[in-house]
């Protein structure tokens, strides 16, 4: 995610459509979560997955720490803890993959050619050296996420692999070059952004969707959770960045957002679709995609 994010960036600085404003993302609102209406069109998962959680995404770029990342301004102690955050987040989540993926989702499991758990405790090691590290109150509560999701409703891992896959696959390299010239380090220390088991990144993101998309077994109030759980994703991001704005001691005001404006996403669509179940109408509910018809 944090590959895509400073990547859009760069190109909203081109098209001169950057601001220094800092973005709010407003909670969704109970009457425009879910959307009833008959549709006989198909599902696409990767094209709800896009659509519902554009404000998200294009609300994290207004973080400083992101927005300088892309102008080739990097902090390296501020870089050196996003790494070592990261860590914790891809070993919280790659464990719990490999763990239930094979059984809810083999066919979206690509254990060989994404995880990064080992390649960011190389970074981490050239940052820190070997000495223990401990993960952010941010990114604790990122990592409780996801174990909270992997106890509950595993199939939703998939939208914390598709946060933070896809994205890092979508700028990993342009972030290197970047990190690479505003810190002047060669490979050491950039380990992460380096998918040397993928040829073609826009290739292996194109086949990653077109298997989102053949998933059987999903019905579309899941389809709902998984957007829900992406827009999440997105802010358990942003909350980390947020708190490496507060650690530069030069943004002023700056701070990190409270914990429920991530979760409001997902508890918000339980509700309503507890109010779809309650009225006996879950069954008429069809998942309207933006775009589609």
């Amino acid at each position: 995610v944090f590959g895509n994010l400073v990547t859009q960036h760069q190109e909203s600085m081109l098209d001169n459509t950057s601001t220094d404003k800092v973005t709010v993302i407003e909670p969704p609102q109970t009457k425009t979560v879910p959307i009833l209406k008959e549709s006989k069109q198909p599902v696409s998962l990767s094209l709800a997955l896009k659509n519902g959680t554009a404000e998200s995404h294009s609300a994290a770029e207004s973080v400083h720490f992101v927005k300088n990342f892309a102008k080739g301004i990097i902090d390296k102690d501020l870089f050196a803890e996003l790494t070592s955050n990261l860590l914790f987040v891809y070993q919280t989540m790659e464990r719990l993959l490999d763990t239930h993926a094979p059984s809810q989702f083999p066919a979206l499991h690509f254990p060989e050619e994404l995880k990064r758990a080992d390649v960011l405790l190389d970074d981490v090691e050239f940052f820190l050296g070997e000495e223990k590290q401990q993960p952010s109150k941010a990114t604790k509560d990122y990592m409780d996420r996801i174990e909270f999701i992997a106890r509950t409703e595993p199939i939703l891992l998939i939208s914390h692999a598709y946060t933070r896959y896809l994205g890092d696959l979508s700028g990993g390299r342009i972030l290197s070059r970047v990190a690479r010239k505003a810190l002047h380090l060669d490979i050491d220390g950039l380990r992460f952004y380096e998918f040397d088991k993928i040829t073609n990144p826009k290739q292996f993101k194109d086949n990653y969707r077109l298997q989102m998309d053949n998933l059987t077994g999903i019905d579309s109030l899941q389809i709902e959770r998984l957007v829900a759980e992406a827009n999440v994703a997105f802010v358990l991001n942003m909350r980390m960045f947020e708190e490496l704005d507060v650690l530069s001691d030069n943004i002023p005001n700056a701070s990190v957002r409270d914990l429920q404006e991530a979760t409001i996403y997902y508890d918000r669509c339980i509700q309503n679709q507890q109010i779809l179940i309650d009225n006996n109408t879950a069954d008429e509910y069809i998942y309207e995609i933006k775009g589609m018809e």
